[in-house]
């Protein structure tokens, strides 16, 4: 495996459920996201009347609502949605699908969004670039899971599918 992987060390928490830790940690991953302008913006209308329902967990939208009221999770969610980060062809074309499916799902998701729509191709075992046009037509016409065509609105690096 290529990927960079990081120890992970767990502690009890024994503050209080948001707060200046919350703050601290989504500041964190806005950083480690490369979105210190988009997300700011982002979150200001997450969750709020005139804006958009969190992505990961579709909290309701209170009718009076305070600038800095989401949960930590989805402020969290949202900047891994806004990643600079990019899993383009250059990336599907160095790893086999074997190769990424021993992957962390963490390691996965550091990779970025996809860039492009991707079939898998069964004889190199790795995703390859198709059309955009194509790819609309793939998901809709394929009838074996082996056929399915990924594109750019999916979430993370697509795998095997094995329904």
């Amino acid at each position: 495996m290529t990927s960079k992987t990081r120890s992970t060390t767990i502690r009890r928490y024994g503050g209080p459920v948001g707060g200046w830790g919350s703050a601290k940690s989504v500041g964190a991953i806005i950083a480690r996201e490369h979105v210190p302008l988009k997300a700011p913006r982002l979150l200001s209308i997450q969750n709020k009347s005139e804006g958009y329902i969190c992505v990961s967990c579709a909290c309701a939208k209170p009718a009076q609502s305070h600038p800095l009221e989401f949960c930590e999770s989805g402020a969290k969610a949202t900047a891994r949605e806004i990643t600079s980060r990019r899993a383009d062809p250059a990336f599907f074309e160095k790893h086999t699908l074997s190769d990424l499916e021993r992957w962390p799902d963490h390691d996965l998701e550091e990779q970025g969004r996809l860039t492009h729509p991707m079939r898998w191709d069964a004889i190199s075992d790795k995703y390859l670039p198709v059309a955009w046009a194509e790819g609309g037509v793939a998901i809709e016409i394929a009838e074996m899971p082996e056929q399915r065509i990924f594109a750019s609105a999916c979430v993370g690096i697509p795998v095997r599918s094995s329904e």
